[in-house]
């Protein structure tokens, strides 16, 4: 009985802890006009138009690569402040939003996508290429 507590408080406690660091989620929404590549260090994620996709990639930890038939750009981030994140048990989430003229957007997680109103932006955002 003594082994099962313990075992169970070191499971609890490798939870917790494990969720306090674990990478955040992006919902990534592609309202651009075109397929889209979003390509951190390690991965690529094909987005279609119209369409969001979740990415949870520790290598994408300041700055991402967006690709189509259009061309490439590159763009360096920070995460916006705590407004714009929904806090979950074990990962948060923020939801980013590109635009046809090549900017990603903050969107709040409560707004429904594709977000219409983008002109309140958190500092850093919207992120332009560079």
């Amino acid at each position: 009985m003594r082994r099962l507590t313990q075992f169970i408080l070191i499971a609890v406690v490798a939870l917790v802890v494990g969720g306090c660091f674990a990478f955040p989620r992006i919902l990534f929404f592609n309202d651009s006009g075109r397929a889209i590549v979003v390509q951190s260090a390690l991965r690529k994620y094909e987005i279609d138009w119209g369409e969001g996709r979740g990415i949870v990639d520790g290598s994408l930890t300041d700055r991402m690569r967006i690709s189509s038939a259009q061309g490439a750009a590159h763009y360096r981030f920070t995460y916006p402040p705590r407004s714009y994140r929904l806090v979950g048990l074990f990962r948060d989430t923020y939801v980013w939003q590109l635009e046809p003229d090549g900017k990603v957007y903050a969107v709040r997680p409560t707004v429904r996508l594709p977000a219409r109103d983008l002109a309140e932006q958190p500092e850093g955002f919207p992120l332009v290429p560079w």
